[in-house]
């Protein structure tokens, strides 16, 4: 059940981003910005289908790295995203803090889609869905902005 959970909460980012983020569009930044994140920061929405996803980073300093037309990737330590059913028990994806060029206050996290051996070997399983993710593999998803969220990110951010 926890696997179906996963995948469904994966999928749920993967279509509010359907496209994602090729690696190969992200230029190297060179800046001190970057977000000290002093405890788990979480918030739970509903999203698609109704489907209640709690979402968070964990502590740490969040660098920025990369850059495209439209925004900062700060990157954060290993393992730097969790999402799942509620609660969000593990810090399962590669990824951070992305900031909008244009407008500072659209602070959203990131995720680097990236299959665990699990959802890998289970893939016949979950059928679609867990497909739509493997295609995915490798790119770089936004999450939904929530405000309320983006506003305490900002709050932490550094020069």
């Amino acid at each position: 059940m926890k696997g179906i959970a996963a995948i469904l909460a994966l999928c749920a980012t993967l279509a509010a981003d359907a496209a994602g983020i090729s690696p190969s569009r992200l230029l190297p930044i060179d800046s001190t910005e970057h977000f000290e994140i002093p405890v788990v920061m979480t918030y739970t929405e509903r999203r698609g289908i109704g489907l209640k996803l709690e979402q968070g980073l964990r502590e740490g300093m969040y660098a920025a790295r990369f850059q495209d037309a439209k925004g900062i990737y700060f990157v954060g330590p290993k393992q730097a995203i969790c999402q799942g059913s509620p609660p969000c028990t593990a810090y399962q994806h590669e990824g951070g803090i992305w900031v909008a060029k244009d407008h500072t206050e659209d602070v959203r996290l990131f995720l680097v889609q990236e299959l665990t051996p699990e959802q890998n070997a289970s893939i016949a399983q979950f059928g679609p869905a867990a497909l739509l993710a493997k295609i995915g593999e490798g790119k770089y998803y936004l999450f939904p902005l929530n405000k309320n969220f983006a506003q305490q990110l900002a709050a932490a951010k550094k020069p």
